[in-house]
């Protein structure tokens, strides 16, 4: 049986954390670089991302995958992520980004700044190999506007893991997600001592976006 539920749940928590992975650094430490990282490239903070901080305050912490394997310290060994492309009800109905330029880019090189396996290799010191399928283009039936909402996809109005959710519903007809679930200690994934999650989900879309200036 797929993991089913479970990526279910993981969609919709973490429905506003879109196109970044965060692998090596502590948990506790992840609002604080997204603050740091936003006030180095001056860009602004949403507002309603201080007002989910005030209402609570680990919303962007996290605690299962790598962390959970881990035990606090540095994540090692190997790592299969699933990358979903999705468009929009509005995109452009042919993306001049192909699944092999991403898969490429991300994972398997050429890269002119490098992959994310080398980039992961290089900080760990050949400790921890990053790997992943990406799947897609998948395309859903709201549009940007739709999903984004008022508020740079924070506030209460924004649909993401709705779109979310949509994406992964098309996907699991060809998918088998308990490949993604390996963060007991064994290093095995679906192997019984993992916790039944998916251990993260990367969405990739095709329009700029607003960490970007669009």
């Amino acid at each position: 049986m797929r993991v089913g539920k479970s990526w279910r749940a993981q969609a919709m928590v973490a429905g506003s954390v879109i196109g970044f992975l965060v692998l090596l650094a502590p948990a506790r430490s992840s609002a604080q670089d997204i603050e740091a990282v936003a006030h180095r490239k001056g860009i602004t903070v949403p507002e309603a991302y201080y007002q989910r901080m005030q209402e609570d305050p680990t919303a962007y912490e996290f605690e299962r995958a790598l962390f959970r394997r881990a035990g606090g310290a540095s994540a090692s060994g190997e790592v299969r992520i699933p990358v979903i492309l999705g468009l929009f009800v509005d995109s452009d109905a042919d993306p001049h980004i192909t699944r092999e330029m991403v898969e490429a880019s991300l994972f398997k090189g050429p890269a002119e700044r490098g992959t994310i396996t080398e980039s992961y290799l290089e900080m760990s010191r050949g400790a921890l190999t990053v790997s992943g399928d990406v799947i897609g283009w998948v395309r859903t039936g709201l549009t940007m506007s739709e999903v984004v909402g008022s508020d740079s996809a924070l506030g209460p109005d924004a649909r993401v893991g709705e779109w979310i959710v949509d994406m992964l519903n098309q996907a699991d007809a060809d998918v088998d997600f308990r490949q993604y679930d390996n963060d007991g200690p064994d290093g095995q994934p679906n192997s019984g001592d993992d916790d039944g999650y998916v251990d993260v989900i990367t969405v990739e879309f095709l329009e700029v976006a607003a960490s970007c200036g669009g």
